[in-house]
């Protein structure tokens, strides 16, 4: 059965944290921080280690608010019910300082929530890692998926090809919908401003 949710404020003690060390951090993606030009280009974060790997007994779901029109939607790691699921993603072992960015800039922990998980790695190593769920104030009305941007989307299929996520995997991300209630198209110009910063 997946582990119960932990919160993790910004105090970030390491006491109790299996995911954690006084210098290292685990942390499992499955959103656009899959992909470099977003944790690496625009958040600035470079990881020690990175490795594919897959979360049982959770699913992907776009049930984090976003903005109506432009990025309605963004990606959250959910527990299943059922527990043959599998979210797939990319484990980044990170220092400190490079996990209290993510977190800050992802809304930790009114946005997102951090959570306990247990990853196994493609090469069959398990780990404890620290991944993102929505949060109470972070979650769409109801608790309802809404489909992504269409570039949140090709975000999601970057980052999951670039780390050689498994390939039926991939297939699943590029199945999926974007929403087509899109007003405001961000894709050329987040395409030149990841070319500005040389991704």
């Amino acid at each position: 059965n997946p582990k119960k949710s932990r919160d993790v404020t910004m105090e970030f003690s390491v006491s109790n944290l299996p995911w954690a060390t006084s210098s290292m951090v685990n942390y499992f993606a499955f959103g656009s921080n899959m992909n470099p030009a977003v944790l690496q280009g625009i958040r600035q974060i470079t990881p020690v280690e990175q490795n594919p790997g897959l979360v049982t007994g959770y699913r992907l779901r776009f049930n984090m608010m976003g903005t109506p029109g432009v990025e309605p939607s963004f990606a959250s790691a959910e527990v299943s019910s059922d527990p043959k699921d599998e979210l797939h993603g990319v484990l980044f072992k990170l220092s400190w300082a490079d996990w209290i960015k993510v977190a800050v800039t992802e809304g930790v922990p009114i946005g997102y929530t951090a959570e306990s998980v247990r990853v196994q790695l493609y090469d069959g190593q398990e780990l404890d890692a620290v991944t993102l769920t929505a949060g109470k104030f972070g979650r769409t009305p109801f608790n309802v998926d809404i489909r992504p941007s269409p570039r949140y989307r090709e975000l999601l299929i970057e980052g999951a090809r670039y780390h050689n996520v498994a390939e039926e995997y991939c297939k699943k991300l590029e199945q999926i919908e974007p929403n087509p209630f899109i007003l405001i198209d961000t894709r050329e110009s987040y395409a030149r401003r990841r070319r500005s910063r040389g991704w």
